[in-house]
């Protein structure tokens, strides 16, 4: 028997459109034969710890439904010499490690922006940790000078973003200005909505070096629509693919080269 659980703290059961029994933690507790499918991303770990801790086997909990597959950013482009790398929303710096590790023929420099500060702490300390060459900028990518409201998501921080009903203010600057002619080759963008308003503060960038770009597109409906006609008003002989990383629907990456 399989069995997804859902959300251990409201105790609901889910089943639609799932050939599969829908319960909770407290009821797969029970059960010693199954195997175990988390089937909420953002309680995973407290589920799996409700689990383990009542005794259940490890090695019958399964992440799959939820799993991230592939290298997301990373699996679709090949590295070049001398990379200049873009971290829009580096969150906790992870981003940049990665890029560090895909880039195996070497970079040259790394901008990491992130707008909140219950994280920039993290992300300073991950930079120092593996000696990376760049900087952090604790202001949000958008597409002028500006002080906005964001909203602060403690229950999952890097889902934190631009809001006018925000109770947090921040900063926002462009990458042309923190650039200002200067190069880039590979730019990611996971900015929780701002996608699209950071790319037209990034046109002059976009233009004269044409960097290969990875850009969040599942924030808002509209933008696996509008980003990329933004693109190709901007560069029209860029190429696009598209690629899922999670089976509920988030971390749609569309990539530009």
């Amino acid at each position: 028997m399989i069995v997804i659980v859902v959300n251990g703290r409201k105790q609901k059961k889910w089943g639609g459109g799932y050939n599969f029994d829908v319960i909770s933690p407290d009821e797969a507790i029970k059960l010693k034969d199954a195997v175990i499918a988390l089937g909420n991303y953002q309680y995973r770990t407290e589920m799996r710890q409700q689990l383990l801790q009542n005794g259940y086997p490890e090695d019958r909990i399964l992440d799959h439904v939820t799993q991230k597959n592939g290298w997301q950013y990373f699996d679709y482009f090949e590295p070049r010499e001398s990379e200049i790398f873009v971290d829009a929303g580096c969150y906790n710096g992870h981003t940049t490690i990665d890029f560090i590790k895909w880039a195996t023929k070497g970079y040259d420099y790394v901008y990491a922006f992130e707008a909140s500060n219950n994280v920039i702490d993290n992300c300073s300390k991950s930079f120092k940790q593996n000696k990376i060459k760049g900087e952090i900028i604790n202001k949000g990518l958008w597409n002028k000078n500006e002080i906005l409201y964001f909203n602060v998501n403690e229950a999952n921080l890097g889902a934190s973003c631009i809001n006018k009903n925000g109770e947090e203010k921040i900063e926002t600057t462009t990458l042309d200005e923190v650039l200002n002619g200067k190069r880039a080759t590979f730019i990611k963008m996971d900015i929780e909505g701002a996608e699209y308003k950071a790319l037209l503060g990034a046109e002059k960038t976009i233009k004269k070096w044409n960097p290969r770009l990875a850009i969040s597109i599942y924030h808002k409906p509209e933008d696996i629509l509008e980003i990329p006609a933004l693109l190709l008003d901007m560069k029209p002989d860029y190429h696009f693919a598209l690629r899922q990383y999670r089976a509920h629907g988030s971390e749609t990456i569309l990539y530009a080269y």
